[in-house]
């Protein structure tokens, strides 16, 4: 069976009318990084054409496993330990991620571990430099 090759997105948007377009390029354009958006909106106003490029950024992942016992054991006071000591790992995590400005996306308490998944580099989150000067020792 023979797919049939799918339009470019040309033909697909030629049928817009302009207020259409517009309105598509205001709600993609509050996907685009805003010093991105200021070189389109001064390209734009000097009439210039301008190609749109998709933003290109260095974005870091770091998984991180304490090595601890993260069972929970039915009693009040191991309980009471594991969970004080999930709190700790989370209060020392935000604060390192605020202070290099990164991103937790998961921490993940479960039968094989604890397992904290955060980012460096997001959108809102870069600066020159990011890993020589802001690197986390290893």
């Amino acid at each position: 069976v023979l797919k049939k090759k799918p339009k470019p997105w040309s033909d697909r948007i030629r049928h817009l009318s302009r207020n259409a377009i517009g309105a598509l390029r205001h709600e993609m354009s509050l996907y685009v990084h805003p010093a991105a958006r200021a070189i389109a909106s001064s390209s734009a106003q000097n009439s210039r054409s301008i190609i749109a490029d998709a933003e290109i950024r260095s974005v870091y992942t770091i998984f991180v496993k304490p090595i601890i016992d993260a069972r929970i054991h039915g009693t009040k006071s191991g309980d009471d330990h594991l969970f004080a000591l999930l709190n700790d790992i989370m209060g020392i995590t935000c604060k390192v991620l605020e202070q290099f400005r990164g991103h937790l996306c998961q921490f993940v308490v479960d039968d094989k571990g604890v397992v904290l998944i955060a980012t460096f580099g997001q959108r809102g989150a870069t600066f020159p430099n990011l890993v020589a000067e802001k690197g986390l020792p290893c």
